[in-house]
């Protein structure tokens, strides 16, 4: 079981803070432009509002998923994923990586606006795909089983 819930976590939060966090200093400017009323594009501006509205319901959703997990849960699993006021990003051994809820948010809204970006044609799907998700995919998965498999030659 310890190990599922680890693949989960660095499978789903790994690539979401790293991806999210090198894309929200866009969404920054995106917003700042819509704003104080730049020349943006109906197409960028589409994007942005799109990236608020759905970034806000994922946000509820996991503050609500958040609350009703501890009813569902061990204590011991849900204080590894889950330490107050802060999100895991990555089990890597032993050892957790924390991040406040707070940057969690922002890198869970620069991941949408990326998305948005690679639904909309702004970034090609391929490229996406190939540069920034299957390594950020790579990483984690290496990060989970990196130490077990040092654990057993170790012992062996």
């Amino acid at each position: 079981m310890e190990i599922i819930v680890k693949c989960v976590v660095n499978f789903v939060f790994f690539p979401i803070v790293i991806i999210g966090l090198s894309s929200i200093v866009s969404f920054y400017y995106g917003i700042k432009r819509l704003i104080k009323k730049h020349s943006i594009e109906a197409f960028d501006r589409k994007i942005v509002l799109e990236t608020v509205l759905i970034s806000f319901g994922a946000i509820l959703l996991l503050s609500i998923f958040r609350w009703k997990l501890p009813e569902l849960l061990t204590t011991n699993i849900h204080q590894a994923i889950f330490p107050s006021h802060q999100y895991t990003v990555a089990i890597i051994g032993n050892s957790t990586f924390d991040i406040h809820s707070l940057f969690f948010y922002f890198a869970v809204t620069g991941f949408i606006y990326k998305f948005k970006e690679v639904q909309y044609g702004v970034i090609p799907k391929k490229y996406f795909i190939r540069r920034n998700l299957l390594p950020m995919f790579a990483i984690s998965m290496f990060c989970t089983f990196a130490p077990l498999l040092f654990e057993q030659v170790t012992k062996g």
